[in-house]
């Protein structure tokens, strides 16, 4: 079943005929982007039978569609039960179609049941195919191994042949990607998408992700089916003696592969969740490194094939409208010809890039001159890190800071496309060239000292320069997706402006960084100078942010228990109120329902807050009086007070009891009420400067804003540094660059939007699942195994 698949559904087709498939049943469910058009060729031709569903429901029944043919009265009757309660009547407000779905592939298995020799049911994003043997090579159609040949093979061997898949994730495409011609629909699913996960067992992934990379379809006897469960057939209906006896072929060395393109692009694949309302399947960073772990384009063979069956068909479809046309005594309009397009055959190059007006991204106009020079390096990434930290970068200016006027630059080193030798990289990256300013192909040899050294020659007409390698990817903020980066009054923070005007204000500070800053390396550690703030930088709303991390660790259950934290985060708020309105405050326990003491400031895992002795029966009652302005208290805001925080008799307080609930709620907001606003509504930042053990924090080699001025300062270049030191080894080379920064009297410098004194805030912790982080506007697209927990240089991402 598909829905709204017309730009991907005859690249799929196109593939399948050429594997030998005979038929194809699809079942529309409401699709309205034109699909019955799109499909009209393949219906005349007899090679797919288009079902309206769940419209067609009762015409499926009679012949020449039906009829169903049931394995037993229970199987009936579950059919029909899904169909009325899941299908029509839909209660289920997660992943609503599914019940359409199922009911849809138990109507196809009854009605084809005696039909056809084998049966599969797979998606729109999934391709078998039987990849080439190492070094074989294909000239003709002939020596090309299909799926029906392995059926045909297999057919006295197996009854169910399982098909386990490999999920290919989005190859750094922001959206989908741009169409090379206006004969095609869309660039091809399988041209396009060329990094999976890699699927070997003895690989030790993040526990999180584990749940999310099954995938798996097969093939059967159609005459032994009973059911499925969408990723393999059953076999409940058959007499268990002849159960036992299906022969089954589910080894890892399968006889066929299935590409599973599961994730398109970014906002493609949060649209599909919102549109399925499947959650389960939005994007999510860390899960998409996942699935581009591994270069795979062992489809790339059959690439050229399908792409040529394509427009032939398409110029067939042409020639059979216009002969309509003559016939009716009309003449098909010159311009809706293709222009005798010649079709692309058998490795031929690729077509000469499109221009920016077939490209999905335009460049925000520029206002005034030049303020960053955005410097994109290809050093040690792949090429879906690339085009995703390309992509990122440019959706976080028009959303974020679209006032900024930028130019880019990207210098990469020539390299291979992924999967085919034959090809240079920058052409399988075309969609980027429109995007650009200026690309630069340096000789394949190129020594990233030199591509650094050449990216900053042609990024020094500018005020300031960030270097982004092709490892890092910025955040930015989106209404499509739940994963994004949404944290409340920090993802819309203009960090950019921010870091201009601390390199403008502090003439010691070269370069801020605005990526994630790791804070496990003592390198780091050990050249940081303590958080301070500046009136210059602009306001943070933390107490949106404050509350979204106080509710997050609530969640987790990592607060302290018996306590109900969300009157405690509502009495903050409406202290910070009366604080700037009145002045100073005075907190006090209520007799009856005190915090017990005991605890201290718990663990690193605990917020801060009070970890033992709490009182289970409920939230402690505090009593907030305004002192000073008093006075000014008017009789409403009195009794808003009693209201929000109950009456009755007050007990005694003691300054213990009043210290305790101070430093309950403030602790756990990482500051201390002295009659400021509390917490600093300004970024906090911090200075690194080189020590006699280290200089790896005084300058950092990307992810970083420098300023180009100061930068000149230094006399000295990475090529000239390896040349003397006789190395390419990044980090004795980033080691002798802050040593340079350190004679010229010049350090580097980090933010925080969060508070420094709060768990999780202003440090990073790699194997955190969810991006709650403070100190940048990008992370690193690295995925952390387990076995790589101890590497000190893979703690900077979230």
């Amino acid at each position: 079943m598909m829905r709204n698949k017309a730009e991907y559904v005859q690249e799929w087709l196109e593939f399948h005929l050429l594997q030998g498939f005979d038929k194809f049943v699809i079942y529309n469910h409401m699709s309205t982007d034109g699909l019955a058009a799109v499909l009209g060729p393949y219906i005349r031709a007899d090679l797919v039978e288009l079902v309206d569903w769940p419209l067609d429901y009762a015409k499926l029944a009679s012949p020449p569609f039906g009829p169903r043919l049931w394995t037993s009265d229970e199987r009936r009757q579950a059919f029909e039960t899904v169909f009325r309660d899941e299908c029509l009547h839909v209660t289920d407000k997660w992943h609503m179609h599914g019940g359409c779905q199922r009911s849809a592939m138990l109507d196809g298995i009854a009605r084809y049941r005696n039909r056809t020799e084998w049966l599969s049911i797979f998606d729109v994003d999934e391709f078998f195919f039987v990849p080439l043997k190492d070094g074989q090579t294909v000239k003709r159609l002939g020596e090309i191994r299909t799926v029906r040949d392995v059926l045909l093979d297999a057919s006295d061997a197996y009854d169910h042949i399982k098909v386990p898949g490999r999920i290919f994730g989005t190859s750094g495409y922001m959206d989908t990607p741009p169409r090379p011609s206006p004969s095609l629909p869309s660039r091809l699913v399988t041209e396009s998408y060329r990094f999976r996960r890699n699927h070997s067992d003895d690989r030790f992934y993040e526990r999180f992700m584990l749940s999310t990379t099954y995938t798996e379809k097969s093939f059967a006897k159609a005459a032994l089916v009973s059911g499925t469960v969408i990723h393999h057939f059953t076999f409940d209906d058959l007499p268990p003696e002849q159960q036992s006896q299906i022969r089954t072929h589910q080894r890892q060395d399968a006889l066929l592969t299935m590409n599973h393109y599961q994730f398109l692009s970014h906002f493609g694949q949060s649209r599909k969740a919102k549109t399925n309302t499947n959650w389960g399947i939005d994007y999510w960073r860390p899960q998409d490194i996942l699935f581009c772990e591994l270069p795979d384009y062992s489809v790339g063979y059959l690439v050229p094939l399908v792409l040529d069956n394509m427009v032939r068909r398409r110029r067939a479809e042409l020639a059979r409208v216009e002969m309509e046309r003559r016939a009716a005594g009309t003449a098909l309009a010159a311009g809706n010809s293709d222009g005798g397009r010649q079709p692309l055959m058998l490795r031929k190059p690729m077509s000469k890039p499109a221009k920016t007006a077939a490209s999905v991204y335009t460049k925000p106009r520029r206002t005034g001159f030049t303020q960053i020079c955005v410097a994109f390096t290809h050093l040690d990434g792949e090429a879906h890190h690339l085009r995703r930290s390309v992509y990122s970068m440019l959706e976080y200016f028009k959303t974020v800071e679209p006032d900024i006027a930028f130019e880019t630059v990207l210098v990469t080193p020539h390299k291979p496309a992924p999967g085919d030798a034959a090809r240079p990289e920058i052409e399988y990256l075309s969609d980027l060239l429109p995007l650009l300013d200026h690309v630069q192909v340096m000789p394949a040899n190129t020594p990233w000292p030199l591509v650094l050294d050449t990216a900053t020659s042609l990024c020094s007409h500018a005020p300031y320069i960030l270097y982004m390698e092709d490892m890092w990817e910025a955040r930015f903020p989106t209404s499509l997706s739940l994963a994004d980066y949404n944290r409340p009054g920090l993802a819309n923070h203009r960090l950019l402006a921010d870091a201009m005007d601390l390199l403008r204000h502090e003439p010691r500070v070269l370069e801020v960084w605005v990526g994630d800053t790791p804070s496990l390396p003592r390198e780091y550690a050990d050249t940081a100078g303590p958080w301070t703030t500046a009136d210059y930088l602009q306001p943070v709303d933390r107490v949106a942010s404050n509350r979204f991390w106080l509710e997050r660790r609530l969640a987790e259950g990592g607060l302290i228990g018996g306590v109900l934290w969300e009157q405690l985060l509502n009495r903050y708020i409406h202290e910070q109120k009366v604080l700037r309105e009145h002045g100073r405050l005075v907190l006090m326990e209520h007799g009856s329902n005190a915090v017990r003491g005991g605890g201290g400031s718990g663990g690193s895992g605990s917020g801060g807050g009070e970890s033992g002795g709490q009182d289970q029966s409920g939230a402690a009652h505090l009593l907030l009086q305004a002192v000073g302005n008093t006075s000014n208290e008017t009789a409403a805001e009195t009794a808003d007070d009693e209201k929000l925080y109950g009456t009755g008799e007050i007990a005694s307080a003691t300054r213990h009891g009043v210290e305790r609930h101070t430093r309950l709620i403030h602790q756990l907001l990482g500051c201390t009420p002295t009659g400021q606003d509390c917490p600093s509504t300004r970024p906090w930042y911090r200075t690194h400067a080189a020590t006699h053990t280290s200089a790896i924090g005084a300058f950092r080699l990307g992810g970083s804003l420098k300023h180009t001025a100061k930068l000149t300062r230094l006399n000295a270049s990475w090529m000239r540094l390896a040349e003397m030191l006789e190395t390419l080894d990044m980090a004795v080379l980033d080691e002798a660059m802050g040593r340079c920064a350190e004679a010229a009297g010049l350090v580097s410098a980090q933010f925080c939007l969060g508070d420094p004194a709060l768990d999780r805030e202003c440090r990073l912790d790699p194997d955190w699942a969810m991006d709650d982080a403070t100190t940048g506007i990008m992370w690193r697209q690295r995925l952390i195994l387990r076995e790589d927990d101890d590497k000190i240089l893979l703690h900077d991402r979230p």
